[in-house]
Formats: C-alpha cells, structure tokens, sequence
C-alpha cells in the first residue's frame, strides 16, 4: 500500500465507531477544527469526518471535507499506528470571540457571514492546523481507550 493513498481500510465508515470514538476518545481543540482520538487494535490509523448541515450547502460541506481529507493523506506518516480519528470543523473559526453566533443571522443554519468565512480557510491552514494537533496527540501519549 502507497503511503499517499486513502484507502478503505483507513476510513471510518460505520456510525457506531464514530460514535464510540465521541464517546470514548479524548479530544484535542484546534482553531479550525476538534479531533476526537481512540487507540484500536488495527494497527494502522482510521480517520472520520463529520461536518454537520450548519456549514452550509453540500458544496461547502464537501470542499471542507476534502480539506481536511488531503491533509490527512499527505500527512498520514506523522499520525501513528492504531489510531481511531473522527475530526470536526468548527463553525466560524475566525469569528471567534467577535460577540458574533453562528446562525444568529435570522436564517436557519449559518449567517452567510460566517458561511463566507469557512470558505476562506485554505488547505495549507488546514494541513498546519492538522499538523499541530498530531504533534499535541504525540505529546498526550495516552489517546484514551485500549
């Protein structure tokens, strides 16, 4: 298996070992997005994204996911072995600390301020983002779970 590809067996695919990785896993805070982390017994890391309709359109919702799945695959190499991974975009990364609530524009889901601003997060903020919780996850040791 190429170290550049994302299979299958890399992802995680089923709702409940998302959930378990919720439920079980530590979390670890990022400016642009959470990752929740479970220790398995596969030896090889699986990575979720979750991005929830409040991102907007699936247009919005799938560029943030392929965002955040290029960054995984190019840096694949530093996560580890057997580690469950759910990541989790945050809903206005840089309106934080603005007074400023997601959907408080008076429409359901987002404002198209905030909507605006998640479109203007570029890979490589993600990739140094992703890069920097990976260090913090080294650093932990413990990733919660067996």
């Amino acid at each position: 298996m190429s170290e550049k590809t994302f299979t299958k067996e890399e992802r995680l695919r089923k709702r409940r070992d998302i959930d378990k990785v919720f439920k079980e896993g530590k979390a670890f805070k990022g400016a642009i997005f959470n990752a929740y982390v479970l220790r398995n017994s596969l030896g090889h890391p699986r990575i979720g994204i979750v991005v929830g309709r409040k991102f907007g359109g699936a247009v919005q919702r799938n560029r943030i996911k392929r965002l955040l799945r290029e960054s995984y695959r190019l840096n694949k190499g530093l996560v580890g072995e057997g580690i469950d991974m759910v990541l989790l975009p945050k809903p206005a990364p840089h309106l934080a600390g603005t007074g400023r609530r997601a959907g408080s524009g008076g429409s359901k889901g987002m404002s198209g301020r905030t909507r605006r601003t998640v479109r203007e997060v570029n890979f490589k903020q993600v990739e140094e983002e992703f890069k920097k919780l990976i260090t913090r996850i080294k650093k932990d040791g413990d990733t919660a779970g067996t």
